[in-house]
């Protein structure tokens, strides 16, 4: 029986259960011991009547040393939280944050916060008052105060993304605000100024949340720029954000340098072109964008972006146009354009794969070497008239090794280039 007894204490949860709470509380005790080990002081918060409070503060006063720019906000409908900036002097600086309304008899307190920022219960809508008491060992406690209204607390912060670009003698600014913020924004302000300059131009407002254009500025100059969102009854908070740096427009195009052309025996109707050039304002310029497409119109376009005055491609034997850019984050310069002409064969040295017989000035019929249809079934031909540009067409053919191609434009048929 009392075997059985002792198993009853063991299993039955009530015992079990003051067994865990005497293991808490003895852990609590050991808790109790370490904390001044490692931490100086414990955080605590809670009401307090506001005479009491009011005296025991009352030494500390508002210096330019001291704690400072208080700014309390939050964010419409969740929460509220009220910054602060530390004192200049000063070590083993603590904060005490006291809240009081006119219309409760009681205030709230929270001691002992070590960091520069706690959020806070607001319980009413009327008018708030808020202290920040700075502690330190070595200087006289400081204070911060900030009043407001519930109302005016509810802040939209500045864009999360800006994109800025430069039209000529313009300024296009695009935004996108934070996912808790952009059904608030309905409208935003801009304002600018001439780098170096102490005073900003008149701010522009925007007719739309996340566009608007600066006008009638001057392309040479680098601007700064801030944004800021226009307040309404959800955002009664709107603060500018941090300054952009607008370089001035790239008015300049870059100059090329040399260019040549090399045969790749390796691969025949492949050559390997090079060409360098330079920009003339080279510190303003963040790379280079390089379009090359064929005279004929025959697609692709192909763009592509370097950082190096320099670049080389692997081209048939068609004509080419290129043009070259310069850019910087917010700018394009005016595009400077290269002719790469169609290969010559002055040595007459084709390898006779391609046969022409022109049947007038609008058709011609091409045939070629048996074998290639094995290797071959997209083909592009291309034709000119002497001194215009050339014109193309693309077929497929997988079992003829000839195509004739009529209803043509180009006049003249006097040179074939075949793209296999």
């Amino acid at each position: 029986m009392l075997g059985r007894r002792v198993q009853n204490v063991y299993s039955d949860p009530k015992y079990y259960l003051l067994g865990g709470y005497l293991h808490i509380l003895i852990f609590g005790l050991m808790l109790v011991l370490y904390i001044p080990i490692f931490s100086h002081v414990q955080v605590s918060a809670g009401k307090c009547k506001s005479k009491n409070i009011s005296g025991k503060y009352q030494h500390c006063g508002i210096h330019s040393d001291g704690v400072h720019n208080l700014d309390c906000f939050g964010k419409y409908g969740l929460y509220n939280k009220c910054t602060w900036e530390p004192g200049k002097r000063g070590s083993n600086k603590s904060y005490t944050l006291i809240l009081q309304q006119p219309d409760k008899p009681y205030c709230y307190v929270s001691y002992n916060i070590e960091g520069f920022d706690k959020k806070i219960t607001i319980f009413s809508h009327h008018n708030l008052t808020v202290e920040v008491f700075e502690i330190s060992e070595m200087t006289n406690c400081t204070k911060a105060v900030f009043r407001g209204s519930p109302k005016s607390l509810a802040r939209c912060d500045p864009p999360k993304d800006v994109l800025l670009s430069r039209p000529p003698g313009e300024l296009q600014v695009n935004v996108r605000w934070h996912p808790g913020d952009v059904k608030y924004i309905s409208k935003f302000s801009v304002r600018y100024k001439v780098l170096g300059s102490h005073s900003w131009k008149e701010s522009v407002e925007s007719q739309y949340p996340n566009a608007v254009r600066l006008e009638k500025l001057n392309s040479s100059l680098v601007y700064v720029v801030q944004i800021q969102c226009v307040t309404s009854d959800k955002c009664s908070q709107c603060p500018w954000s941090k300054n952009y740096t607008v370089p001035s427009e790239l008015k300049a195009q870059p100059i090329i340098i040399s260019s040549k052309y090399t045969d790749i025996k390796e691969i025949t109707g492949r050559r390997l072109f090079s060409i360098t050039w330079k920009f003339p304002v080279k510190e303003l310029c963040d790379g280079y964008r390089v379009t090359i497409w064929k005279e004929s119109g025959e697609p692709p376009q192909d763009q592509m972006m370097t950082s190096e005055p320099e670049i080389k491609l692997v081209l048939s034997y068609s004509a080419y146009q290129l043009n070259i850019r310069a850019f910087n984050n917010v700018s394009f310069s005016s595009a400077v354009t290269h002719i790469i002409p169609q290969y010559e064969d002055t040595n007459n040295s084709g390898d006779r794969r391609l046969n022409v017989t022109v049947h007038n000035s609008t058709a011609f019929t091409i045939s070629w070497r048996t074998d290639l249809i094995t290797m071959y079934v997209c083909y592009s031909v291309e034709w000119m008239e002497k001194g215009h540009s050339a014109h193309y067409r693309s077929f497929f053919e997988d079992s003829d090794s000839n195509k004739t191609l009529s209803s043509l434009s180009g006049g003249q048929l006097v040179k074939l280039v075949t793209n296999y």
